[in-house]
């Protein structure tokens, strides 16, 4: 091999791992995004079941 062989291959390699680099961050994102959207629908399903109860609930109305 010369020179340019290695320098060919060296730069594939960091090609190589600046893909593997974007791919991780990539994961990353996507399992946050994931954990967000899930505390988001916890969170709505929590509020309206707050919010779903009778408004009279505890108050005594006189007829």
């Amino acid at each position: 091999m010369n020179a340019k062989d290695d320098e060919a291959r060296i730069n594939e390699l960091i090609v190589e791992l600046s893909e593997c680099r974007e791919d991780e961050r990539n994961t990353q994102n996507q399992i946050l995004q994931v954990i967000s959207v899930a505390g988001a629908v916890i969170g709505f399903l929590l509020g309206a079941s707050y919010f779903g109860k009778a408004p009279n609930e505890g108050i005594i109305v006189l007829l």
